[in-house]
């Protein structure tokens, strides 16, 4: 049932980036993230939506929560690596 629904809202989330709506993304993927804190594709793709619509203090902190939950993800420590040059 769990992990129904987390494939369902997976791919919802998929279909509403693939489409160009990446606010409506970012709410599909703030509602998995609520169901499943520790699921790591639903922070993935909201960081990614929020990097589309130039929210960027919001993308680094979801890689930052990426990398808190999964260490070795390469897109949020390549993401958080590059922040911290442009940041400086």
């Amino acid at each position: 049932e769990n992990g129904k629904r987390k494939s369902f809202l997976s791919k919802g989330r998929l279909m509403i980036g693939f489409l160009g709506k990446n606010e409506a993304a970012v709410q599909s993927c703030t509602k998995s993230i609520e169901l499943d804190s520790t699921y790591v594709k639903p922070y993935i793709r909201r960081a990614d939506s929020y990097k589309q619509i130039d929210k960027l203090e919001e993308a680094l902190q979801d890689y930052q929560k990426i990398l808190e939950l999964d260490p070795s993800n390469a897109q949020a420590r390549r993401e958080v690596y590059v922040n911290s040059f442009i940041s400086v």
